[in-house]
């Protein structure tokens, strides 16, 4: 049924649908007619049933009032006999050519009856009539107060016949009743098996031209949830809604397709970036650490030195009161020194004075010393002399004796003298001495003196100097004092800053923290992916083939790995943005001037191929042949100098790395 696939969905639905509710409206449609009939068949029965009582009614009536006409002697009212003629005969009209019937006695409820089509039927019904018009010139032909058994036989006779007849209508219309219902039920039967056959046709149609294309889009989602990504050839070209979601979903696998490939030749850059990435993660996570102690230490130290601080300002507190005291204790101590001062002066001047009365008496004794040797030596000539008068006295005799004795007394009081003299001449020698002692002692006390007027003096100076040093120690802790406390501010102010940075350090950390476990995560999707990424079947590839003139006939890859550029003290370290046999575009953050004239070393790392994500390196030299800057960014144009098959055949690893092709086919224009 390929017409089928020409019209959408919403058109087959629709069909079916309409198809559905023409079945639908002719069934019930169908039920009700078949429902109406039913109801105007057992309608016609109840009437003919009717008919039925009518007539017992009348020949009830009719001998009831000949009964009471005979016993009474008069003669009765017939309207109920009128009333059943009447009922009787508008039943048999309604039956014969349709019109209102009663369905009561009382004739208040009045209903429509169809005219019967069976001629049969109509017939019998007409049979009926003609009984009934019988029965009634029959029951006209009785008088009522006359008993005539002749005409009562012939009465009897024709109700009897009535009664048969109409029994007779009443079965014929039951017949064709349960007839009709066969045959109505026989169709309804036929006509919703023809229905549910036709439908389920279209139907099964439909849903197969429906579920075919749905189908083919399970088939790829099966096989592109089972990781076949590879193309297979469409049975029908469907040209609704889906076919177009089938050719949507083969070119969603043909993307998926694309994408997986370029996973597989990305994969390595991505689980070598990711580990990377890990690394400094964890790197950043081990500095944070490291910065969140160090700055725990330096907020501990600081408040170490803080109270330090705290302790020196208290301390040149203590130190400027002392400083009071001091300076008080100084003034004391001058005004101590310069009475000490004065007071020996006042001394310099008495042993000055006791220093000349010294000098005085000296000379004094000195003369006196001299006195005493001349009365000493006089005392002693005198003492020769007497002893000589006292000797030639006694020489002369008698006569002399006076002399003598006068001499003897000379000489002893001159012996007396003399002997006195001998003593105090060495107490005034000793005297003397003493008096020189206390000279030199005065001098020297004159010395002491003035040297202690010239110490007193230096200790005024030195305490002028003490006190102008006082003076300047105390200004130097009042400089302190307001140095430590600007420090004091300012170590309060830095402990506020370092408290917000080490509240910031937590928050990063935590943020760090959470980084580096999505860090790992993404390294460890990023290894599944790529142990996933080859479990998908792709179509194979054809080599890439270059065209026009484009004279390279090495590939470009786009996969990002550090190079580091080292010229002389200049080092740059950046990411590739083209990377071939002949040269490569490098971009960094920052900016540094190579000389084109010098070559460039060029250190290449290389991912590794183990688990461990270890990196190779080697090195290349090569110039520096542009340069450009984007916004921030800095693009280095770089171009490898001559290189040896063994360096080419390295550089090439990094090609193989990533499952590039070394080379490629050329093709016509």
């Amino acid at each position: 049924m390929q017409w089928l696939n020409f019209f959408s969905i919403k058109q087959k639905l629709a069909s079916l649908l309409f198809f559905l509710l023409i079945s639908v409206s002719y069934l019930v449609i169908s039920t009700i007619s078949d429902a109406n009939q039913h109801k105007q068949n057992n309608m016609k029965i109840e009437v003919a049933q009717q008919q039925h009582l009518v007539v017992e009614q009348f020949i009830n009536a009719f001998f009831f009032a000949r009964q009471q006409t005979i016993i009474s002697g008069e003669k009765t009212s017939t309207n109920e006999i009128k009333k059943n003629q009447f009922l009787f005969e508008q039943n048999l009209k309604a039956m014969l050519y349709g019109g209102k019937t009663y369905i009561d006695f009382s004739m208040k409820n009045s209903l429509y009856h169809e005219a019967i089509s069976n001629e049969i039927i109509r017939e019998e019904i007409k049979s009926s009539q003609k009984l009934w018009k019988d029965l009634q010139s029959a029951s006209q032909n009785l008088p009522l107060e006359i008993i005539n058994i002749e005409q009562l036989t012939i009465f009897h006779h024709l109700s009897n016949r009535l009664r048969e007849k109409l029994n007779t209508i009443v079965t014929s219309l039951t017949l064709q009743r349960d007839k009709n219902e066969r045959q109505g039920l026989l169709i309804l039967q036929l006509s919703w098996l023809f229905i549910l056959i036709m439908g389920s046709i279209f139907a099964w149609l439909i849903a197969r031209n429906i579920i075919q294309p749905l189908e083919g889009i399970a088939n790829v989602a099966s096989r592109i949830r089972l990781g076949d990504l590879q193309s297979y050839p469409i049975a029908e070209t469907h040209h609704d809604e889906l076919g177009t979601l089938l050719y949507q979903a083969d070119e969603m696998r043909l993307v998926l397709s694309e994408v997986m490939l370029s996973i597989q030749q990305h994969n390595q850059q991505i689980v070598h970036s990711s580990a990377q990435a890990k690394q400094l993660s964890e790197e950043m996570n081990s500095l944070h650490h490291l910065q969140y102690n160090e700055h725990t230490n330096v907020l501990g130290q600081l408040n170490t030195l803080e109270q330090q601080n705290t302790a020196q300002l208290n301390l040149l507190a203590q130190h400027a009161d002392f400083n009071v005291i001091n300076r008080q204790t100084i003034a004391h101590h001058q005004q101590s020194l310069q009475m000490a001062i004065d007071s020996i002066k006042a001394l310099q001047q008495c042993n000055n004075i006791n220093t000349e009365s010294l000098t005085t008496v000296s000379l004094d004794a000195q003369q006196l010393y001299d006195v005493l040797e001349n009365i000493e030596t006089i005392a002693i000539k005198t003492q020769a002399l007497a002893s000589k008068a006292t000797i030639d006295a006694t020489h002369a005799g008698k006569a002399s004796e006076q002399f003598t004795l006068v001499a003897n007394q000379v000489a002893h009081y001159s012996a007396i003298t003399a002997t006195d003299i001998a003593a105090i001449s060495p107490l005034v020698t000793q005297f003397k001495e003493q008096l020189n002692h206390l000279a030199v002692s005065v001098s020297e006390t004159d010395k002491q003196l003035s040297q202690s007027q010239q110490q007193f003096l230096q200790g005024t100076h030195l305490v002028n100097a003490l006190y102008q040093q006082l003076d300047s120690q105390q200004q130097h802790s009042l400089n302190l004092t307001q140095q430590n406390e600007l420090q004091a501010l300012q170590i309060r102010t830095t402990h506020t800053v370092l408290e917000k940075t080490l509240s910031l350090l937590k928050e990063s950390g935590e943020k760090t923290e959470a980084s580096n476990l999505f860090v790992r995560d993404l390294n460890k999707i990023s290894v599944q992916l790529e142990q996933l990424s080859h479990d998908f079947k792709l179509d194979e590839k054809e080599n890439r083939t270059r065209r026009g003139n484009d004279k390279r006939l090495y590939p470009r890859i786009a996969n990002q790995l550090t190079i580091t550029l080292q010229q002389a003290e200049n080092t740059l370290q950046g990411l590739t943005q083209d990377l071939s046999l002949t040269g490569l575009q490098l971009k960094s953050m920052k900016s540094v001037v190579f000389d084109q004239q010098t070559a460039v070393t060029f250190i290449i790392d290389l991912p590794s191929r183990e688990a461990d994500s270890q990196i190779r390196r080697f090195n290349l030299l090569g110039d520096v042949v542009h340069y450009e800057q984007q916004g921030d960014i800095f693009y280095y144009g770089v171009h490898f100098r001559p290189l040896s098959e063994q360096q080419k055949s390295t550089l090439q690893e990094i090609f193989d790395y990533f499952d590039k092709k070394s080379e490629f086919k050329h093709a016509a224009f």
